[in-house]
């Protein structure tokens, strides 16, 4: 989304820069003059986050741990629960469809985004994850449709919360912001082994503790976004000024005291482009589109190396060897623990060497 985004701005090239609403804020005009003989210009310049920001920022990483959290529950689930109705076939459409499901929600968020906004997407994902919790802890016939329910709020989220999260942070956090949304939904992976090796000391229907569990945080996000603002961008692209100087002015302030100036700055605006034009310009521009072919193919490769099988499936391939459940998922925590270790070194990482050699050295290890 973020790549149609930049792909829709103005064909004034001198001016694109002004069509990001959070550089308008982390950046302000200033004449020439006044830039040089103001000393503390990178003092005015530096944007201070707000509470709303934070609060906006604390949301997002509620709904990616919930998202990590949906994913791999069932993978504690297909241990705890005891008495499957046709044990194989009934174990292996509950790890189907939670990735078939997420796909299909994946594929339609683009459009549904950018029709009603990221933030109605988002509260229409939290809806399903809601109503997926409840009857994932309904019994062992309810626990499919909702396991359908929840994937497809996992794919809705998967493309809405990045995009969302990137369109309203500022320049200079915004890499912190990704890669702090990405540590927050792996550690709803590990988190979902751990609490399902805790509650396998319970002997009577533990799983119904893990399932339910996820509506504590389905319903924290739900409430959470209502309050939030709209993606400043998707205000932009919807010819919202109004709307977009407010909401930024709520997001982020600047330490001077000077009114934020967007409508004229804005007044190219973004322009109206079908999918088809902004297929055809991806084409057109060699650097974006070969951008664009790298991350689909290492996030297909990714797929194809059996990890998503490793997870699933982990306490039952441990189980085969040791006899005690509790054991098993313990163990299958370990790599877990380490996904979720590992992500803060791209923390560190990312603002220090790059993306783009942070991407590399990780490939290497994929390999």
């Amino acid at each position: 989304m973020t790549l149609i985004d930049e792909l829709t701005r103005s064909s004034h090239e001198k001016d694109s820069a002004k069509t990001d609403p959070m550089e308008l804020v982390s950046k302000p005009q200033e004449s020439n003059e006044q830039q040089a003989n103001d000393p503390r210009k990178t003092e005015t310049n530096e944007p201070k986050i707000t509470s709303r920001f934070v609060a906006l920022m604390l949301c997002c990483l509620c709904m990616s741990f919930l998202m990590g959290y949906q994913m791999l529950a069932v993978s504690g689930y297909l241990l705890l629960k005891k008495d499957f109705p046709g044990e194989i076939r009934w174990k292996e459409r509950l790890v189907g469809v939670t990735s078939g499901a997420a796909m299909l929600g994946s594929i339609v968020c683009g459009q549904l985004s950018d029709k009603i906004g990221r933030k109605k997407t988002i509260l229409l994902s939290g809806v399903l994850h809601i109503i997926g919790s409840i009857l994932q802890t309904t019994g062992v016939y309810y626990t499919l449709p909702g396991r359908i329910f929840v994937s497809l709020a996992f794919g809705l989220s998967s493309v809405a919360v990045p995009v969302y999260l990137a369109e309203s942070s500022p320049t200079k956090y915004r890499g912190y912001a990704m890669v702090l949304n990405q540590s927050a939904l792996i550690f709803g992976l590990f988190f979902s082994v751990l609490l399902a090796a805790a509650f396998s000391y319970i002997k009577h229907e533990s799983w119904r503790y893990l399932m339910g569990f996820a509506l504590i945080p389905s319903v924290i996000q739900f409430v959470g976004f209502i309050w939030l603002p709209e993606s400043p961008r998707y205000l932009l692209q919807k010819g919202k000024l109004d709307e977009v100087e407010k909401e930024m002015s709520s997001l982020l302030v600047t330490s001077n005291t000077e009114e934020i100036q967007t409508r004229q700055d804005l007044s190219g605006g973004l322009e109206k482009m079908s999918m088809f034009h902004v297929w055809k310009r991806i084409v057109k521009t060699p650097c974006v589109w070969r951008a664009l072919l790298v991350c689909c193919s290492l996030h297909i490769i990714a797929q194809l190396s059996g990890i998503n099988v490793v997870m699933f499936y982990s306490g039952i391939f441990i189980k085969s060897q040791i006899k005690d459940d509790s054991i098993a998922l313990w163990l299958s925590s370990i790599p877990m623990f380490a996904n979720f270790l590992f992500s803060f070194v791209g923390l560190y990482l990312i603002e220090r060497i790059g993306r783009r050699k942070l991407l590399f050295f990780s490939t290497l290890g994929l390999v």
